[in-house]
Order: C-alpha cells, then structure tokens, then sequence
C-alpha cells in the first residue's frame, strides 16, 4: 500500500506528474518558475562546487520524496535520466558562468502552455545575451 491506502496484489498504479508539479501543498505557488526552490542549503561563502552539491542534494530529496517527478518513476522510469541530468547540469555550468542572460520584457505575462513540452509560446520569451566579465 502507499500512506494508509492498500491496493490488491498486481494493481496498476498511475499518477499524473503534472499534477504533482503544480501541487499547492508540494510547492508555493506552483505555477511560477523558481529557481531558488532547489536553493535550500545553498549559504553565502560556499564554493560554486559546495553550491552545487547542496542543489543537487535538493534535486534528489524532491525524487525521493515524489515531489519533482522529472523522468517518472518505477519500471517505467526514463533509462536516460541520469545522461540527461548531467548534461543539463553541463550545459547550465557552461552558459551560466559565461554569459548573462537579460529578459528584454520582463513584465510579459507568460501563459501556461498546452504542448507536450511546457514552455513560452515562440516568442513570448526574450532575452539579451552578453559575456560575463
């Protein structure tokens, strides 16, 4: 069983990830993106490295606990999870330390999306991008 509930022997059990991410009672306005949700443990001082073991120890108590279902779960969990999260975190490392990223807009209004893949409508996310220095 799952809490107090029991469910009989070889039941299917499905959950709608969505659902779970945009949850009031799992996270405060869930609708917003917010990056200093995974900030916690993250402290002025820390070396980028001891920052980003903190983030990644966040990350991992979120999948525990089926709070942050990024690649489902179970048998049919993503057999590329682990690739896709280390390169994400490559590709950020790489951009982030050398280039600034300035919203041209900042007031526009981004609305929830209906694709497979949620995100602005083409263009309704701009950005500035310069080098660090």
């Amino acid at each position: 069983g799952i809490g107090q509930f029991r469910y009989p022997a070889g039941a299917t059990i499905l959950l709608s990830i969505i659902g779970v991410h945009l949850d009031p009672g799992r996270w405060e306005d869930p609708a917003s993106f917010r990056l200093e949700r995974w900030f916690e443990g993250v402290r002025d001082g820390m070396t980028p490295t001891e920052k980003g073991r903190a983030i990644r120890h966040t990350i991992q108590e979120r999948e525990q606990a089926l709070d942050w279902i990024p690649f489902a779960d179970g048998l049919a969990r993503c057999p590329g999870r682990h690739f896709s999260a280390h390169e994400f975190f490559l590709v950020l490392d790489a951009l982030l330390s050398r280039y600034r990223f300035d919203l041209i807009h900042p007031g526009n209004e981004i609305g929830p999306s209906d694709t497979m893949v949620v995100g602005p409508e083409r263009g309704r996310m701009r950005a500035r991008i310069a080098l660090r220095r």
